[in-house]
């Protein structure tokens, strides 16, 4: 089967039928509308005075979207002013076959839910008070009690809620008659980076490389996403700062990620106590890259783009600072601190936003805090790098020593279809490239040739 070029439009008429859109799409939210979920959920308010930018006004009402850029996270568009819901919430429901005091949930916010109540799916007689109410024995969670619902009443229960990271049980005075409830949890807010896939942020990534978006109003320093390595570890990527670091290419890049933690297992700088040639030289470098960043998902490695970065190769020669490029990298003294004082200079780059003191410096290794290293060489001897120690301080460790690994990388959307053939590609794939193709950002013959078969 032979891709043609009378089939662009129909192909990009038919994502946009699947995903309800009459309008035309901008190629971004064409690549976004093959996987987006249709979750997003905005409150809206009048603007006041008189309609003018400025302020929000009163509340008006809830509406939702399948697009993250339909509306303002927080901002004004046309009359109205918009707030993102991001609330990070389980629901679901259990059946009773008969009277019980106490009802017992799992959900799955991964922490202590900050409210939770369950409600019959019926109206029900009270044996104790002999009248209907929409909702009878309810319970919702208010402060430290329990408080029961009797119809529009709340009324305070002598249980006090038993609320986990994975469970709630429900406990009052009175039965849980045998009917269906619906129980809710709600813990606290989730960031935006933490809901959307990595393609997603990508999307936004390559907006504000273009200065259409600021991230800053999507994404805040700190908020954190898990990522699962091809090991099956777990790491946790922060945002470290916005506009900090430079793409190899010479072009900004919008945002940085850091490890939030260590890896689970140490290592050396170096098999022998020598820090020559200094970070780009080390044993070290090539572990990151081979540990990290060839371990990173599919998803996200696609994206990853080489950062350039700056070194001293001679521990006490401030003239041998030398640049490249990097996929992952460990940060230097200067990126972690306001200045250097066991680094020869202080041209190895500038400190993120996300260190602003001792704590926030503190990295763990399989939750303790722990060392871990930088890539900067220690000024007075050449057998050290520089650390940082478990109470968030600089210090020095020899290269030889076994010391935490964190790692940081930055991200630029377009790289993910490189790779993606004509013969192998997902239908996703293949449709969201032809998108792209048919609003003039890629050129196909870039990717797929002439004669390139697929099996339909």
């Amino acid at each position: 089967m032979l891709i043609k070029s009378e089939t662009l439009d129909e192909i990009a008429n038919a994502i946009r039928t699947k995903t309800g859109k009459t309008e035309t799409m901008t190629p971004i939210e064409m690549a976004r509308a093959i996987n987006e979920p249709s979750s997003y959920a905005w409150k809206k308010y009048s603007v006041t005075p008189h309609f003018t930018s400025g302020s929000k006004g009163d509340f008006l009402s809830y509406i939702t979207s399948d697009s993250i850029l339909s509306y303002p996270v927080n901002g004004q568009k046309g009359d109205y002013w918009y707030e993102l819901v991001q609330s990070n919430v389980d629901w679901g429901e259990v059946t009773l076959t008969s009277n019980q005091t106490k009802i017992t949930v799992n959900h799955n916010l991964g922490e202590v839910p900050k409210w939770a109540g369950i409600f019959p799916n019926e109206k029900v007689q009270s044996w104790n008070y002999g009248s209907s109410y929409t909702t009878a024995l309810g319970l919702i969670k208010n402060g430290a009690k329990w408080q029961q619902i009797r119809g529009a009443t709340l009324y305070e229960e002598s249980k006090t809620p038993i609320l986990s990271n994975n469970s709630i049980t429900f406990d009052q005075s009175y039965n849980f008659y045998p009917l269906t409830y619906y129980w809710f949890a709600l813990g606290s807010p989730k960031s935006l980076l933490s809901i959307l896939s990595w393609q997603q942020i990508g999307d936004l990534v390559l907006k504000a490389e273009q200065g259409t978006v600021n991230l800053s109003n999507y994404f805040s320093i700190g908020d954190t996403k898990p990522v699962t390595l091809t090991t099956g570890e777990t790491i946790e990527l922060q945002i470290a700062g916005f506009n900090h670091d430079t793409f190899s290419d010479g072009v900004t890049a919008p945002v940085t990620f850091i490890m939030k933690d260590c890896l689970n297992t140490k290592a050396r700088m170096n098999s022998s106590n020598t820090n020559a040639g200094g970070y780009p030289a080390s044993a070290m470098k090539t572990y990151v890259e081979t540990n990290i960043y060839d371990k990173l998902p599919a998803d996200l490695k696609a994206l990853v783009a080489p950062i350039k970065k700056k070194w001293y190769t001679t521990y006490n020669d401030v003239n041998s600072l030398t640049e490249g490029n990097y996929n992952v990298w460990l940060l230097s003294e200067a990126e972690v601190f306001d200045s250097v004082t066991q680094t020869i200079g202080s041209g190895e780059g500038t400190k993120y936003p996300i260190f602003t003191d001792d704590a926030s410096r503190i990295k763990k290794i399989n939750g303790t805090n722990d060392i871990w290293w930088l890539g900067s060489c220690y000024r007075s001897s050449s057998r050290y790098f520089v650390i940082v120690g478990s109470n968030g301080i600089v210090s020095y460790d020899a290269a030889d020593h076994s010391s935490g690994v964190a790692a940081g990388l930055c991200i630029r959307s377009g790289n993910w279809f490189e790779n993606i053939t004509w013969a192998n590609g997902t239908d996703e794939e293949i449709c969201a490239m032809v998108a792209l193709a048919d609003a003039g950002v890629i050129d196909l013959t870039d990717y797929w040739s002439v004669g390139d078969t697929r099996t339909v």
